[in-house]
């Protein structure tokens, strides 16, 4: 499916908006055990124990190590009911989908059919049956039949492909040819070979488009039953992502305008810094979920360790701002001291199935750590679900702007 060709946005997004990184991106790891993960990729399939034991194998839990009491930093102005704008089209278009699906066919590769020729020509898929002998011996390896190979695709060796070229269906090729010196088979390195090859039929590649989409064709290449079903899979896939987009222009919009109505005088000591080890520490854990490092993984998305670190010293203020002030209105509004709604939280996190009991979340988070995050949830939530959000759209082709005012309840988010 579509989203199989797509690489995370985490990167992307992270140089868009800087505020309020390290506080959604921290409650993520929470949320989606994606940290600690210092043993290698981890599958979401495995059973719940086995992921976690893999994850924290080797490194100690996250935790907060600077402990601050935010009255004395925060001063809180009117949090409820704030007006907040939201700029962005969040709209699936018809012409958004047919982009899409232009881009996964791109990816996808072209058809193969049946032409009204029957001389092989670079691109077509020949299907063969071959047998290779040296010096008149076959050898493991050298026979197949039936086999689909894509003429100039380099699939087998030097000579193979382009020897095809110019025959017709039907023929019986001999095909004399050496394998490389760096064969990776040293046995068969830099020796002679002879391939008998028979021609079976062929097929041209032919350009899939939107328009010309047919069923056989997704379901050889997608495994689902019908273009009908593979375009709503896709604006299903688009309006989920769309929406989460919206959802988090949201958050990061609130945090924005609650900056602006709430004051911080000064940060603990030292808890910028301890923010910006943490989310390097969660990057790194993403990469090692991936199988890679971090470098490699930075590297996806044209950024090296050093330019990760620096937008994180740059917006770390910002995001420790929101931070603060969360943790005063969660002190404020009694957040802080419910222990009956933070129990409900981590049975929430354990119904994930990524843990399987609060010891082994524990391994990976303090339970500290964790009550800080459920503190920020519970508080953003809060200031999120009575603010006044406006909408504001921009035409691509006027650049004219139309406005929607929305009034999110917490009903109307469920």
């Amino acid at each position: 499916m579509g989203e199989n060709h797509k690489k995370e946005r985490t990167m992307t997004a992270m140089k868009k908006k800087a505020t309020g990184l390290i506080l959604l991106a921290l409650t993520a790891a929470l949320a989606t055990g994606c940290a600690n993960n210092t043993a290698g990729s981890t599958e979401a399939t495995e059973s719940a124990a086995g992921s976690t034991e893999q994850q924290t194998a080797g490194a100690e839990p996250y935790e907060d190590k600077i402990v601050y009491n935010p009255a004395d930093y925060v001063t809180l102005g009117d949090y409820k009911g704030m007006e907040v704008t939201v700029e962005g089209n969040f709209d699936v278009t018809d012409e958004d989908i047919k982009n899409e699906v232009e881009l996964e066919l791109s990816m996808m590769g072209p058809d193969y059919r049946v032409p009204n020729r029957e001389i092989v020509k670079e691109g077509d898929q020949v299907n063969l049956d071959y047998v290779g002998k040296i010096d008149g011996e076959a050898f493991d390896g050298g026979t197949a039949e039936g086999r689909d190979i894509i003429i100039g695709s380099g699939t087998l060796i030097k000579g193979f492909e382009d020897g095809l070229i110019g025959k017709k269906v039907g023929d019986v090729v001999d095909l004399n040819l050496t394998f490389p010196e760096e064969y990776a088979n040293a046995d068969l390195a830099g020796k002679d070979v002879v391939f008998t090859v028979t021609i079976n039929s062929l097929k041209e590649p032919v350009e899939m488009t939107y328009d010309t989409l047919t069923d056989d064709y997704i379901q050889s290449k997608v495994g689902m039953d019908s273009v009908d079903a593979y375009l709503k899979e896709v604006r299903a896939a688009m309006e989920e992502e769309a929406q989460s987009a919206k959802e988090q222009m949201v958050s990061y919009s609130v945090l924005d305008k609650l900056r602006e109505v709430c004051k911080v005088s000064e940060h603990p000591a030292g808890l910028d810094e301890e923010r910006i080890e943490q989310s390097l520490r969660y990057y790194q854990d993403m990469a090692s979920a991936q199988g890679t490092d971090l470098d490699t993984m930075l590297s996806y998305y044209g950024m090296t360790e050093d330019g990760l670190r620096a937008d994180l010293e740059e917006s770390t203020p910002a995001s420790v701002d929101a931070e603060m002030i969360l943790m005063a209105i969660a002190d404020k509004e009694g957040i802080t001291n419910d222990e009956a709604a933070f129990a409900d939280y981590i049975s929430d996190v354990l119904a994930q199935g990524i843990y399987a009991s609060e010891e082994e979340l524990y391994k990976e988070f303090t339970k500290d750590y964790v009550h800080r995050q459920y503190c920020l949830d519970k508080a953003r939530e809060l200031v999120e679900d009575s603010a006044v959000v406006k909408f504001v759209k921009e035409t691509d082709t006027e650049k004219e702007t139309e406005t929607e005012t929305e009034t999110e309840t917490e009903s109307e988010k469920e």
